[in-house]
């Protein structure tokens, strides 16, 4: 998709607007600039890597994983450049899932609480300026249950919570187990606020 003859700085630029997904094009850019590639180059640094996700059609986007591998090359005295790109799509796939499961919580598949500080944490982070809101609810005379020595029931009702809050909510808020019969709720727009208030109704 880059035209014929198209200086390597700008053909950067032209395969990342049309070939990688949108969040991952900074990055792209920044990793493989002749800039970077020349400053990393001068500190010793001859092997650069970036994976993302990239597409042929600009809708079916799979993982990419490029290795550079720098080098003087004595004969016009100038720095060159061999890239190699690997589909990594079922490895990464793979790795985000076994991410996943060790970040969720056994019973409810829902967050535990060391992932959900983390996820909070790297939210308002990246977006300070965003409004966000923060639930945490339990499950009403759960300790009755428990004392009466009916764990097994009070296993299923825990992950019956799990699987309502799950359907309950949007693919933005972050929900969690963390801890016994408490759960939690962190949302960042007035959408998922609704689903909740719904929720807490039911």
């Amino acid at each position: 998709g880059v035209p014929k003859n198209t200086p390597f700085d700008q053909a950067l630029h032209v395969i990342a607007q049309k070939q990688i997904k949108e969040e991952f094009r900074a990055g792209y850019i920044a990793t493989f600039s002749p800039e970077n590639v020349m400053r990393e180059f001068e500190r010793g640094n001859t092997h650069l890597r970036y994976d993302f996700m990239t597409s042929l059609d600009g809708e079916d986007y799979f993982w990419m994983r490029i290795d550079a591998h720098t080098y003087y090359w004595t004969d016009d005295e100038s720095v060159h450049m061999f890239v190699y790109r690997k589909n990594i799509d079922k490895e990464k796939s793979q790795e985000i899932q076994m991410a996943s499961q060790v970040e969720r919580d056994d019973m409810t598949h829902i967050y535990h609480k060391m992932a959900t500080q983390r996820h909070i944490e790297q939210l308002l982070s990246e977006h300070p300026e965003k409004l966000y809101g923060f639930f945490i609810f339990d499950i009403d005379n759960f300790k009755q249950i428990n004392h009466s020595g009916n764990f097994l029931f009070g296993d299923q009702i825990i992950r019956q919570m799990g699987q309502m809050i799950k359907k309950s909510i949007s693919s933005s808020c972050i929900a969690a187990r963390i801890n016994g019969d408490t759960f939690s709720i962190f949302y960042h727009n007035a959408e998922s606020k609704k689903v909740i208030y719904q929720a807490a109704l039911q």
